[in-house]
């Protein structure tokens, strides 16, 4: 695993709000495999228009499930047990039973999950896994680092469209990544390419 490939910063700026975040890891998710066949897709995040027309060139079902606007996400209590919010999150989801998932777009949910909140969304996920599903995602280089609220659709085959999220705000709970791999219970980090202003790509593959 090579947790840290190299730096990237973001480039043609549309305007101070939104901005396109250069991608190489993304070519690498859609293109190693399922081509030919369909694609199940998993989107955590909110139905972006730009996401949603990329995929529509491929053969794929895309399903949204939009969990920064979860209200059970917005005051995150302790006091809940694991059964319970593994509930909380299956409820949620609503993932068919049976249903499999190839691509698994979290964008940068982890930011804003508590550790047991991380391991419950895992367990959900974990049945609906199988040992060529692969995720995306956006992590804190360390606990240290300071996350701009920000909100990701796919642009291209290489870049994200980025802006500031003004909806749907959410706890954070910045976590390094020797951190949140003990927690991504479902995934292995395969590949990272760190940013400069502390966040990292993440590249993620199964763990059955």
């Amino acid at each position: 695993m090579n947790s840290v490939a190299g730096y990237a910063t973001g480039s043609a700026v549309k305007n101070k709000n939104q901005w396109s975040q250069p991608s190489q890891l993304f070519a690498t998710l859609y293109g190693q495999a399922y081509m030919g066949r369909k694609v199940n897709i998993l989107d955590i995040g909110s139905a972006r228009p730009g996401t949603i027309e990329f995929f529509s060139q491929f053969k794929c079902r895309l399903q949204i499930a939009d969990l920064y606007s979860a209200d059970f996400l917005k005051n995150q209590s302790t006091e809940m047990t694991p059964k319970e919010l593994q509930q909380a999150f299956s409820d949620y989801l609503a993932l068919p039973q049976g249903s499999a998932i190839d691509i698994c777009l979290f964008w940068d949910i982890f930011n804003y999950l508590d550790r047991s909140y991380i391991e419950a969304l895992c367990s959900v996920l974990k049945p609906h896994l199988h040992r060529g599903s692969r995720g995306h995602g956006f992590g804190a280089r360390n606990a240290e680092t300071m996350l701009s609220d920000l909100e990701y659709s796919v642009e291209g085959i290489d870049s994200f469209s980025v802006s500031q999220r003004r909806l749907n705000r959410l706890p954070c709970y910045p976590l390094p990544q020797a951190s949140l791999k003990q927690h991504l219970g479902c995934f292995s980090v395969d590949r990272g390419i760190l940013f400069a202003d502390g966040r990292q790509e993440m590249l993620l593959r199964a763990k059955l």
